[in-house]
């Protein structure tokens, strides 16, 4: 990622804590002692209105440096991810479709996979290509954005084909035993997870330590768990 790029993502990132300390107060304030009063009622109206400018100035501000940062990072792409280890930074959709539906953003478990929808050649003829390279069973743990229930489970598509693409995701029994993040969205009736730029020394430590997984994993009497 460039210079410029990493500036942006920083501005945001510092103006969303802002806005994120501005309405933690918000709250101590109308949770301490409130009382049912003229002036309490007017206290809350000030702080509703304190709270919708803050969005705004969010809005106006974070998003916009945040969408440039994603924007170059999208240009300069070595590798794509799917499963965040921290929450989106705003709320940024800038990596979705236009169609997308019924967005979700929601940290997961992964259930089952991911597993490679690639199939094998059959009578020498190289099969086509699925829409999604791969999907996992992600279960729900808790949901920051959208209408799904906790706990609740489905089958996550992810991985758009093409030539050289990188892709990095849970692999080893290691790597599937964390909760990450994800934003998922409704295409073409299936759950799709939006994919996110990353760096060559991000996915070269990822694919150092699936490696080193399939290495040991291939030695006589070792055990796949």
């Amino acid at each position: 990622m460039s210079s410029r790029a990493a500036a942006a993502m920083s501005h945001a990132r510092r103006r969303m804590w802002i806005c994120r300390l501005t309405l933690d107060l918000i709250h101590l304030t109308e949770t301490s002692g409130r009382k049912r009063s003229s002036f309490a009622a007017g206290l809350e109206a000030f702080h509703r209105n304190l709270l919708l400018v803050c969005i705004a100035l969010t809005s106006l501000a974070a998003v916009p440096s945040f969408n440039e940062a994603r924007a170059q990072m999208g240009t300069d792409a070595y590798a794509w991810k799917y499963f965040l280890d921290e929450p989106p930074i705003a709320a940024d959709f800038s990596q979705l479709p236009v169609t997308a539906r019924d967005v979700i953003v929601a940290k997961v478990r992964i259930i089952r996979g991911p597993y490679y929808l690639v199939g094998r050649d059959q009578s020498g003829k190289p099969p086509p290509p699925p829409k999604n390279l791969f999907q996992a069973r992600v279960e729900i743990v808790e949901v920051l954005h959208g209408q799904t229930p906790k706990g609740a489970q489905y089958w996550a598509f992810f991985g758009a084909p093409g030539l050289g693409r990188r892709d990095k995701y849970p692999h080893t029994p290691s790597q599937k035993t964390h909760e990450y993040f994800v934003i998922s969205y409704t295409g073409e009736g299936d759950e799709l997870l939006a994919g996110f730029p990353t760096d060559e020394r991000e996915y070269d430590a990822w694919r150092k330590e699936v490696s080193e997984y399939e290495r040991q994993r291939g030695r006589p009497g070792a055990h796949d768990r």
